[in-house]
């Protein structure tokens, strides 16, 4: 069960190695659009298409560092998970999708609400604003606030992640996996770091939600000086029943977050 040190071919390695081959693809445009401004000059081709080709280069070189960096960032993260290995469990992927459409009928719509309240207040606002001849533009600014705001709400809608989940499957295959580092845990499209990004690990526990045998583990995430208690869900598969309990007592070790 436990591999150190190696290249994991990984739902999560996956996802950053087509992070960084964008980076490289928006960086190579500034040399490409370079060789098609010269030619164009070249051929005496003054156009507004210059101008948009220079505006395209300009955009792809600083999307293509950003991403760049980020990539850089995420494989550091890759590097420790990789180095604290534990295990990698395979799903099938509709064990997943059965256990979040359960987990959707019961998960709080506490964010929704929220966000659904803020932008109908500022929608308010925003008629009220657009309503006065003087407040007009400032209204409708409001009012693209209040649009985002719903957007947010609604994106956070348990159902909505697993549709989302859904259509990253698709792509990456997020739920056919899971790796279990003593760093964190890479889980359908999520990386809980134990120790950085504001996540404090405290303790695991198997136990069964919704008549599905689960591991569920608990942490603190803290943003700014305010600290909430979160769980990370994960499904037993039958295949896996019998290693749920090692992993358990493994990452219950008071020590977790020590280096080997």
């Amino acid at each position: 069960m436990k591999n150190k040190k190696q290249k994991l071919n990984t739902a999560y390695q996956n996802h950053l190695d087509i992070l960084k081959a964008i980076g490289i693809v928006l960086l190579a445009l500034p040399i490409l659009s370079i060789i098609v401004i010269y030619y164009m000059l070249q051929a005496d081709m003054y156009t507004e298409m210059i101008y948009y080709i220079f505006v395209v280069a300009v955009f792809g070189l600083l999307g293509g560092i950003i991403i760049s960096v980020i990539a850089s960032i995420k494989q550091n993260i890759a590097d420790s998970i990789n180095e604290n290995l534990y295990a990698i469990w395979k799903y099938k992927p509709e064990t997943i999708y059965n256990f979040y459409r359960k987990m959707c009928r019961r998960q709080s719509k506490t964010s929704f609400w929220n966000f659904t309240l803020c932008s109908l207040i500022i929608l308010i606002i925003s008629v009220i604003m657009i309503l006065n001849i003087a407040s007009h533009y400032l209204g409708i600014v409001f009012l693209f606030i209040s649009i985002i705001l719903l957007i947010c709400g609604i994106y956070t809608l348990p159902y909505v992640q697993y549709l989302l989940l859904k259509f990253r499957t698709k792509i990456f295959g997020d739920a056919k996996e899971i790796i279990f580092s003593r760093s964190g845990i890479w889980y359908c499209g999520k990386v809980c770091f134990f120790g950085d990004n504001g996540i404090t690990y405290h303790r695991v526990e198997r136990k069964e939600i919704y008549g599905q045998d689960a591991i569920i583990f608990y942490y603190t995430k803290t943003r700014g000086f305010q600290q909430t208690a979160k769980e990370l869900i994960i499904p037993v598969a039958p295949k896996m029943a019998y290693a749920a309990d090692d992993l358990v007592a493994e990452f219950n070790r008071s020590d977790l977050l020590t280096k080997e």
